[in-house]
This record gives structure tokens, C-alpha cells and sequence, in this order.
């Protein structure tokens, strides 16, 4: 009886039993001075998706408005990315930060708060 190798076995990738999850939603953030310009879509049960523009001064109430609604979301993303085109030519500027920093409040540790007293 002769002995032979057992051929080296590979292993099975393990298939993810968790569905990919589709996009529901997009959106671009611009700011102007104080202002912030929120352009986003989202996807409606039908699988159409709406755009709107969503705009925030300061202390101000927001407001909405310029509501399309588009045939599926990667229309709804051309579209969010032809506003936000248009809105860097009035002079919007694309971006999360704010390009400054706040001042600080303390520059070196502060002491820990006392504890309440007991009652």
C-alpha cells in the first residue's frame, strides 16, 4: 500500500448572507457667508427620487424649495450635481468645513468641577 498526498485543499469564500444595501438617498452641502445650501435626493417607495434645495442663514428659519422629482436616483444625482454648478457660479462654494476655526475657550487644563454637595 503505497501512501499518497491528500491533495491541499483551497477554501471556500464564505458568501455575505446580508443583502447589499442601495443607496436611499444623496446630497451636496455648499456655504456662502453664514448661509448653507443643502441640495440632497432621496428615494420615494416607487423608486422615483425627488430633489429639493434646502437653504439655512444663520438664525433664520430655513426654507425649501426648487422640488423636482426624477425618474430614479441617479437622475436625481445629475440634477444635484448641475444645481450645485450652477449655484458655484452665484457664489456658493462647495464643501463641510468652514475654513476657520472657532477661538479657543482655554489654553491650558482646567481644573475637574467640584461635586455637588450631598442633601
Amino acid at each position: 500500500m503505497t501512501d499518497t498526498p491528500t491533495p491541499p485543499t483551497t477554501p471556500t469564500p464564505q458568501t455575505s448572507r446580508t443583502p447589499v444595501k442601495v443607496a436611499q438617498s444623496a446630497s451636496t452641502l455648499l456655504r456662502a457667508g453664514t448661509a448653507i445650501m443643502l441640495i440632497a435626493a432621496t428615494v420615494r417607495a416607487d423608486g422615483s427620487a425627488t430633489t429639493a434645495v434646502t437653504i439655512k442663514d444663520g438664525a433664520k428659519p430655513s426654507q425649501r424649495g426648487m422640488s423636482e422629482t426624477h425618474k430614479n436616483l441617479d437622475a436625481a444625482k445629475a440634477a444635484i450635481m448641475a444645481l450645485a454648478a450652477k449655484a458655484e457660479k452665484l457664489g456658493w462654494v462647495k464643501g463641510g468645513g468652514r475654513g476657520f476655526s472657532r477661538p479657543d475657550a482655554f489654553t491650558t487644563l482646567p481644573a475637574a468641577p467640584k461635586a455637588p454637595a450631598k442633601k
